[in-house]
């Protein structure tokens, strides 16, 4: 929970997902918002200043951890097909969640009874196919996103674009420059591992302080290219 509570990524993510929920329900505190693979993260705990929040998390352990010390609402499932029975949803989230299904078509579609009849659902997923590392393999990502392969997937599932945007788009030279950068090491044996840290206090916060520039940004703007996508859309 250390680099979800001090990564400025992370912290840009939630921060970013809260700005768009106020934005498209400005002043309820009455809603039911449901995150799918995420109990791992502050942002289910964040979402309850919206109202009822709900967790599907597939791994048991990490259900237990989060009802424990987020006191959150979590039951365990998974796309696409092993979803709870719950109440329709004015929110459902996935964030950095798609990459990793191998069926990200039949999950997107396995969403949207979730929904009430103004319900939304806003996505994060990785970008670019160039991105690719070591870092996707340790995560166990399917695939990397285009801002035109997103909008072809939500169109043959049935969803209505609200919103579309690259993002971590300020500091993708630098993300590129690393990228390149550890291709040129030398490999290390055995399967790649997830290595990310929260950087050093100083550095930490000049990141902070770009992601949160980027965010004011994309209140009047989408951004042309990022390492990032999010998105907000609706059933069609």
């Amino acid at each position: 929970m250390a680099i979800e509570r001090g990564h400025f990524w992370r912290n840009a993510k939630r921060q970013l997902v809260l700005e768009l929920i106020a934005e498209r329900f400005p002043g309820r505190r009455d809603l039911h918002l449901v995150d799918i693979g995420g109990a791992a993260s502050l942002i289910a705990a964040d979402m309850q200043a919206f109202g009822r929040v709900e967790t599907v998390e597939p791994d048991a352990a990490m259900v237990a951890v989060a009802r424990s010390a987020q006191g959150i609402e979590v039951h365990q499932g998974n796309l696409p097909d092993g979803l709870p029975s719950m109440a329709p949803a004015h929110v459902v989230t996935l964030l950095d969640v798609v990459e990793h299904i191998e069926d990200d078509e039949t999950a997107l579609r396995a969403v949207k009874p979730l929904l009430t009849p103004d319900g939304v659902v806003i996505i994060t997923v990785p970008a670019l196919k160039w991105l690719w590392s070591d870092h996707d393999v340790a995560l166990h990502h399917k695939r990397r996103y285009t801002r035109e392969s997103l909008a072809q997937l939500f169109e043959i599932c049935g969803y209505r674009i609200e919103r579309l945007s690259y993002w971590t788009s300020l500091l993708l030279p630098l993300l590129a420059g690393s990228r390149a950068a550890s291709k040129l090491k030398p490999k290390k044996s055995g399967p790649p591992v997830y290595d990310v840290k929260v950087p050093a206090m100083p550095i930490n916060a000049v990141l902070d302080g770009v992601m949160t520039a980027e965010r004011k940004l994309l209140k009047h703007r989408d951004m042309p290219l990022g390492s990032s996508l999010c998105a907000v859309i609706r059933p069609a």
